[in-house]
């Protein structure tokens, strides 16, 4: 009689939760530090005030979504227990830490999003052009808005200071939790998977980079356009002349970029999706490169499209080489530990 496989314990976070908690981090971070380092000491009277503030409140929106889509996950997922630091107080002031960081990220957002509608300048997350107040200070959402993220990046530091303990004082390995690799573990498969070798995980390490790389890349592409697209717009000789042509920009060359750059992000963050996201930005690259080539050929332009070419080019060899490495790995005979304790299993059966 075969004994009855110990109930899998879950060992970290969902990928997607780990995806939207280091990407949380740094919207959060570059908020406030946009937020108090270089808008606050900077006049409403300035020209470049108004694309600070498109950006601050652009990112206050991400955020704000991005929060939302992490509750959701939090509910639907399993996650490990919680960490315990052998302190009944420490560990209360924890949990509490912890709701409260989720309940003032998402004030925050919301406190800077009715300060836009009163102030009037909400129109600048659409491209809009608004005049911007003397002063913020005149209406009172402004001090409650000011209060929040103060009690925010004091529990960010608080929040940094447990992770430190847990890391070298406890160290109890917390930080792994909230990293990608296998969640979950039996008694069984514990033995086979114990210590999976550095050529193991390379191939799988270079894809995830390849994916991260091209979704960082399509952000920052799309971000662009999504933030200023006027500006972008001018700074390649395009025109736009109508409050459409905006938004039909802020479409095909900010959100179908970013569309993408969410995609091959997420085909990251499981083992089982790489090749589905590698696949993806080898087609994509090469597409931009036959269309680019033909554009130059009938037009001219090589000089100003030689940056984007190298690019094109590069990530193309990139998605190319992690595909054919996955290939290999996949054809490759098991070996290791893992078949070991499977050929012992088989042969106790």
């Amino acid at each position: 009689m075969q004994p009855i496989p110990a109930p899998a314990a879950v060992r970290r976070y969902h990928p997607l939760l780990v995806f939207l908690h280091w990407g949380l981090a740094a919207f959060i971070a570059a908020a406030l530090i946009l937020g108090a380092l270089k808008m606050a000491p900077m006049s409403n009277a300035d020209p470049m005030k108004a694309e600070a503030l498109r950006a601050h409140m652009t990112g206050g929106v991400v955020i704000l979504a991005l929060m939302v889509l992490r509750l959701v996950t939090r509910r639907a997922t399993r996650h490990p227990p919680l960490a315990s630091t052998g302190s009944n107080v420490l560990d209360a002031v924890a949990r509490l830490s912890h709701g409260a960081l989720y309940a003032l990220v998402i004030a925050m957002a919301l406190t800077g999003l009715v300060m836009a509608v009163q102030t009037g300048i909400i129109r600048l997350v659409v491209g809009g052009h608004p005049s911007i107040p003397p002063d913020f200070w005149v209406f009172p959402i402004r001090s409650v808005h000011y209060l929040i993220s103060r009690l925010l990046i004091a529990l960010i530091i608080l929040h940094i200071t447990g992770a430190l303990f847990h890391t070298f004082i406890l160290k109890d390995a917390l930080l792994g939790r909230m990293a990608f690799g296998r969640r979950f573990s039996t008694s069984e498969t514990s033995v086979a998977e114990r210590q999976p070798t550095l050529t193991d995980r390379l191939p799988a390490h270079f894809a995830r980079f390849v994916l991260v790389f091209q979704g960082v890349v399509l952000t920052l592409i799309a971000s662009r356009v999504l933030v200023d697209p006027i500006g972008a717009s001018a700074r390649d000789q395009i025109g736009l002349g109508s409050p459409l042509a905006i938004v039909v920009t802020q479409i095909g060359f900010g959100a179908f970029p970013l569309a993408a750059a969410i995609f091959v992000v997420m085909c990251a963050l499981s083992a089982t999706t790489l090749r589905t996201g590698l696949a993806f930005v080898l087609i994509f690259e090469l597409t931009a490169l036959a269309i680019r080539l033909h554009g130059v050929l009938s037009v001219g332009g090589f000089v100003q499209n030689r940056g984007p070419f190298i690019g094109e080019t590069v990530f193309a060899v990139l998605a190319l080489s992690a595909l054919a490495w996955q290939s290999r790995r996949s054809r490759r005979p098991p070996e290791g530990p893992a078949a070991a304790f499977s050929r012992q299993q088989t042969v106790s059966s």
